[in-house]
């Protein structure tokens, strides 16, 4: 149906003198006629704020990737003297769309999206080197792994511009965290300066990043007490009551549903743990695994490749875990390098298998979805990554790529070792996460010997 879009133009003039306000309105990934509209105002020196109504006729709506076409349309907003000279102009990319959060679940113009998502954190330790291409390039990674929602951890950044419009132009959602994170016993500062400081920095970011139709919605941060810190959340939920009413936006991550399951990792737990993981909406999880031995000869000096040196633990491995976990993958090849490797890696590939078909099968009872931690990698490092920091896939890349299809096969049957004999009983689960009806469809199942 037509929509009424309100445009609010604020303008800084030196003098006093008439002027003509311009707006125009076209398609920027779609062709339309363009909508324009033209008022007189009279500037005053100083700030002075108009507000320009827009009839669409016929909105195109964006959609995240899994549900539609994100279309872009593109706003321009021109301050022109009477001889129709330039004075200033501001342009922006926007999509015109709704966005909700209720009980863990998001909808998009009425529509329940799924999040199958992966933590982002930032591409780069040396955030000056990171350009658009290094954008273009994990982001699409992303995108082809079906990934749509990334959720910007506390303890990095706000990315620079080029990340939020290559978002919106793929159709990924994002789940903004401003930057606090991992005071876990502590607080932060309750000071009137500090808190001040907070206010401007928050509503700053937030007028950087507002009109991008990707940002799904806020949350106040990593890991940390909201009760132990309830001034700092206060003043970032006043900022974005004032800044951005209408998107969502939780007091910290995790609280109030979610969960960081780190009960398989750093507690030990074997995956099938997770299946026990009843939360409405998992924002952490995972295991590490090395990247591939190529890359791990890029960055680890040849002395401690093998027995794992001093500098494995220097890159971050936790090599108890890693030997823990990848003991049940390794056969007679467990003394090598190589296959030290390759059992970590099908390690972190099974277990994270484990969660994310236990986290969709569980949409139909209330899980409003996942975010597999984690995407990417700032250094060369032995982390939880799926990409390592020269942007090569380890096997858990594949696994999520498949399992994050938004139409999934699903076996739900006990982890366990079976042997010769014994009966598989199993429930198969059709899962659907798009807007589209499949009839006429076909299911077989097979059981195939090998190699687990």
């Amino acid at each position: 149906d037509a929509v009424l879009a309100t445009v609010q133009v604020t303008v800084d003039a030196s003098t006093h003198r008439p002027a003509r306000l311009r707006c125009t309105l076209s398609g920027e990934t779609f062709e339309t006629e363009p909508l324009i509209l033209e008022r007189r105002v009279w500037l005053s020196p100083g700030s002075s704020s108009f507000s320009v109504e827009l009839t669409i006729a016929q909105p195109r709506l964006w959609w995240p990737w899994d549900h539609g076409d994100p279309d872009l349309h593109q706003l321009t907003v021109d301050i022109l003297d009477d001889d129709s000279r330039l004075l200033d102009s501001a342009c922006h990319s926007l999509g015109l769309r709704q966005i909700e959060m209720k009980d863990w679940t998001l909808k998009v113009n009425g529509h329940r999206v799924y999040a199958r998502g992966a933590n982002w954190v930032p591409p780069d330790l040396f955030p000056g080197r990171v350009r658009e291409a290094d954008y273009a390039a994990l982001l699409n990674l992303a995108r082809q792994a079906n990934i749509n929602l990334l959720r910007v951890w506390g303890g990095g950044l706000r990315e620079k511009r080029a990340f939020y419009d290559l978002c919106d132009r793929l159709g990924i959602l994002v789940w903004q965290e401003f930057p606090f994170a991992c005071a876990f016993l502590a607080r932060y500062p309750r000071s009137r300066d500090y808190l001040r400081i907070v206010e401007a920095e928050a509503r700053a970011i937030i007028r950087d990043i507002r009109h991008h139709a990707s940002l799904a919605l806020w949350c106040g941060g990593n890991e940390f007490s909201p009760r132990r810190n309830a001034p700092l959340i206060g003043v970032l939920e006043r900022a974005v009551a004032r800044e951005d009413p209408d998107r969502p936006f939780l007091p910290a991550s995790p609280a109030l549903g979610d969960s960081h399951n780190w009960r398989v990792w750093h507690h030990f737990q074997p995956p099938s743990a997770y299946r026990r993981d009843e939360a409405a909406f998992a924002s952490e999880f995972g295991l590490q695994a090395p990247p591939d031995v190529p890359t791990l000869r890029r960055f680890l000096p040849p002395e401690d490749l093998w027995p794992a040196g001093p500098s494995w633990s220097y890159h971050g491995a936790g090599l108890a875990k890693l030997q823990r976990y990848a003991g049940a993958f390794q056969a007679s090849r467990a003394s090598t390098f190589e296959g030290f490797v390759e059992a970590s890696q099908r390690a972190q590939a099974y277990g994270i298998r484990i969660a994310i078909e236990h986290y969709r099968r569980r949409k139909a009872s209330g899980c409003g979805g996942m975010a597999v931690w984690q995407l990417n990698e700032p250094w060369p490092a032995i982390s939880w990554s799926l990409l390592d920091f020269y942007r090569q896939p380890k096997p858990a890349y594949g696994v999520v790529k498949r399992l994050y299809n938004p139409v999934l096969v699903s076996a739900d049957f006990a982890p366990k070792r079976f042997r010769q004999g014994d009966l598989l009983e199993c429930d198969i689960w059709l899962i659907n996460d798009g807007s589209q009806s499949y009839t006429g469809c076909h299911l077989s199942v097979a059981l195939q010997n090998g190699q687990r």
